[in-house]
């Protein structure tokens, strides 16, 4: 049971930041905030990247299959690459002017929402991996 206890703090700032980027959803659609075509698809490419590592992480709480350990921490360092990358393309978009300032901190929140969700998500599978 040992390897289980900081399990829970994870999971609840995997909570605490799932709340955070519906906060920044729910904030985009009350003001009306649109997206560029490049953000909306960057976002939901980042969004499936992070369902495709929730559910191992589920059944490695319940298994502790190393193998899926292994596919979350290299899945998780492709999605933080990925985020750092649209966030160097955004601020492209927003020197250009093709982003809205408002839009701006709306995308930077939600990378950094999914970016956090990752990261403890992998740190549960180095816990439950050794």
């Amino acid at each position: 049971m040992k390897p289980y206890v900081p399990v829970p703090e994870h999971l609840a700032n995997v909570w605490k930041s799932l709340d955070k980027l519906c906060d920044l959803i729910d904030k985009k659609i009350r003001e009306k905030v649109l997206f560029s075509d490049k953000a909306v698809n960057e976002t939901i490419y980042l969004l499936q990247r992070l369902v495709e590592i929730l559910r191992p992480t589920a059944e490695m709480i319940l298994a502790r299959n190393t193998f899926l350990g292994k596919y979350i921490q290299e899945s998780q360092a492709n999605i933080e690459d990925m985020a750092d990358e649209y966030a160097t393309l955004h601020e492209n978009r927003l020197i250009t002017g093709e982003c809205l300032p408002v839009a701006s901190s709306i995308y930077v929140g939600m990378l950094g929402a999914i970016k956090s969700i990752a990261w403890h998500t992998k740190e549960i599978s180095v816990i439950l991996g050794k």
